[in-house]
């Protein structure tokens, strides 16, 4: 499991991505797991029906599963639709690896102002 310290909603992970996003409820995502070892804040993945008996388990958050998957399967659970649902926890991965390292680079806000006695 590789956790992040930034949570986010799976809306904001999947924007731009090619796919589609089913919401079934509000969550907030703090890191990617296998199914297996998965709990409500995670983002995982399910390509392969060798891994179908583990579904009946899940406790993600979010699933990213093939576009041909169905959806009654896990009527309740958020699904992330794709074509290739491993590449696409890449790129969320991705994604969330750079809004941290972003977070690291000390910034001057907007706001800021120079007194004028300085």
């Amino acid at each position: 499991m590789k956790s992040f310290a930034q949570q986010l909603k799976p809306e904001d992970l999947t924007s731009g991505l090619e796919g589609k996003l089913l919401l079934q409820n509000e969550v907030l995502l703090s890191n990617v797991s296998d199914i297996k070892g998965a709990n409500e804040h995670s983002v995982c993945f399910y390509e392969d029906v060798k891994y179908l008996k583990d579904l009946a388990d899940l406790k993600a958050g979010l699933l990213i599963v093939p576009n041909d998957f169905d959806v009654n399967l896990l009527p309740e659970s958020n699904l992330f639709f794709s074509p290739k649902p491993y590449h696409t926890l890449n790129q969320i991965v991705s994604r969330w690896l750079a809004l941290e390292k972003s977070e690291d680079i000390p910034v001057i806000d907007p706001s800021a102002r120079i007194d004028e006695d300085a």
